[in-house]
Order: C-alpha cells, then sequence, then structure tokens
C-alpha cells in the first residue's frame, strides 16, 4: 500500500482536501460565522481573522513540512524552504512590484476591491487592529507560498517536470481566488505561472512570498485611507 503513497500522490491527494476544509470551515466569514452563531452577521472580525491566518500557516505549511520531513525524510530545501542567496533575486521581485504598483492603485478604487478589502471590515477605523491583521495577512501568504510555489510545485516538479508541474499547481491557486472579484481571480493565473518559474528557477518560494506581501499591504493600506483611517 505504502508504494501508492508517493510524495506526488499525497501532495495531489492533500490539496482536495486542503481546499475543501477551508472552503467550509476556516475561511474568515465562515469562521466568524461558528464563533458567534447567535449574533447578526456583519462581517469577520479580527478574531477570525487571526484565526484564519493560523489555520493557513498549520494547513499550508507546518503540515506539508512535517510530512516531507518526517514522513518522507526529504531535506526541507526539496520543497523550497530556503533562503540561499535571497539577497540576489530579491531584486527581481522588487521590480515586479514596481512594474505592479500602478494596476494595484487602479484596481484598488474600483469598488469591488474596496468592498473586498481588508477582509475583516473592522480594522478600517482601528489602526491597532489593523497592524494586527497585517501580521496575520502576511503569515496567511508565506503559508500559500510555501504551499503553492513550494510543497506541490517542487513535489509534481519530480514526476512530472516543470511546465506541467507548474500548469497543475495554478487550478487549485486560481480556485481559492473564487471568492474574490474576478479580474483578481484572473491574475492569479498569471501571477501563479511567473511566480512558478521563479520559484522553480532559484529554488526557494520565499521572494514570491515578500512580492505577495507587498502587494497585498499595499492593497489594504489603499482601501483604509479611502476609509479614512489615515
Amino acid at each position: 500500500m505504502k508504494k501508492y503513497f508517493t510524495p506526488a500522490f499525497v501532495a495531489l491527494l492533500y490539496t482536495p482536501i486542503l481546499l475543501t476544509t477551508f472552503e467550509y470551515w476556516f475561511l474568515p466569514f465562515r469562521i466568524e460565522r461558528w464563533l458567534n452563531t447567535n449574533v447578526i452577521y456583519s462581517g469577520p472580525t479580527i478574531r477570525a481573522g487571526v484565526i484564519w491566518g493560523i489555520a493557513c500557516v498549520i494547513g499550508y505549511s507546518i503540515i506539508p513540512m512535517i510530512v516531507t520531513k518526517v514522513y518522507f525524510k526529504e531535506n526541507l530545501k526539496s520543497i523550497g524552504v530556503s533562503i540561499h542567496d535571497f539577497k540576489k533575486h530579491l531584486p527581481t521581485y522588487l521590480g515586479l512590484y514596481l512594474l505592479m504598483v500602478i494596476p494595484i492603485f487602479i484596481a484598488a478604487s474600483t469598488p469591488g476591491f474596496q468592498h473586498t478589502y481588508p477582509f475583516v471590515p473592522e480594522v478600517k477605523t482601528d489602526f491597532g487592529k489593523f497592524i494586527i491583521w497585517e501580521v496575520a495577512y502576511v503569515c496567511q501568504f508565506f503559508a500559500l507560498e510555501s504551499f503553492f510555489r513550494g510543497y506541490l510545485l517542487m513535489t509534481l516538479e519530480k514526476v512530472v517536470g516543470a511546465s506541467l508541474a507548474i500548469g497543475i499547481m495554478v487550478i487549485p491557486y486560481a480556485m481559492i481566488h473564487f471568492h474574490k472579484p474576478a479580474i483578481e481571480t484572473f491574475g492569479a493565473i498569471g501571477a501563479g505561472i511567473i511566480l512558478g518559474h521563479l520559484s522553480l528557477k532559484y529554488r526557494t518560494w520565499m521572494g514570491g512570498a515578500v512580492l505577495h506581501s507587498l502587494v497585498a499591504i499595499t492593497m489594504d493600506t489603499i482601501a483604509v485611507s479611502r476609509a479614512g483611517l489615515f
């Protein structure tokens, strides 16, 4: 039986289990509803947002690392957990961020984005909660990158090659954006391909996590600024 549970099979099996678990129980608005069953729902609170961030770190990052290191006895570098030559790679990601600044400002001015971000509405009027939320949000992005551009991508690459591994990885990555504005979901497809390519080229997902975090913080900052926080 164990011969069927190869690293690639386990990664592909774990992916739909993980996404389904989050879809039905661990998105911020789901968490808020099971935390406050007797309260009229008005959006996720900071508590739900922090729990979501912690759940992402456990589900998307810690569990795959344990499976890789303990069960398959592989070095975590095999799934991109590495800061080797990170400073050399960072300018590439910062360059991509600068290219995205204008599109970010344009997108952030649309009603859909202003309604969606930040995910936790109460941080628009409380600077302390805004900082707490951004920390949880960044942790979530590092977890997502470690899973999609690290664990899933690099595990599949060993079996199907780089191109097909990127194509497979992008499918579930796009799916986790289905609750977001359409333009962002389509953008996630292109971003997934680019970040996947860079992750395989540099053998680490860390730069992608930094880029993803910078984009998200910028969008949230624009949103709360328009709401009058700053």
